[in-house]
């Protein structure tokens, strides 16, 4: 048993490295599609907001976004 106890914080910290990374790619394309919501609007200025969340949704629930449209 101790031999599994010294082997689970191994584990967890690579883990939660993955996480971060996974966490990191999406907060990324998060903001490369933000930025495509903004400058289809025409680089227009006062919707950050709306783009950031609009931008979220798609990626984070791609099938409601395909069914929506």
């Amino acid at each position: 048993m101790s031999k599994m106890l010294a082997i689970e914080p191994t584990t967890q910290t690579e883990q939660q490295k993955s996480m971060d990374r996974e966490t990191h790619n999406l907060q990324e394309q998060i903001r490369m599609r933000a930025y495509e919501l903004y400058e289809s609007r025409g680089c227009i200025d006062g919707h950050h907001e709306e783009d950031w969340y609009q931008a979220e949704n798609e990626l984070r629930n791609p099938r409601e976004v395909g069914r929506a449209a």
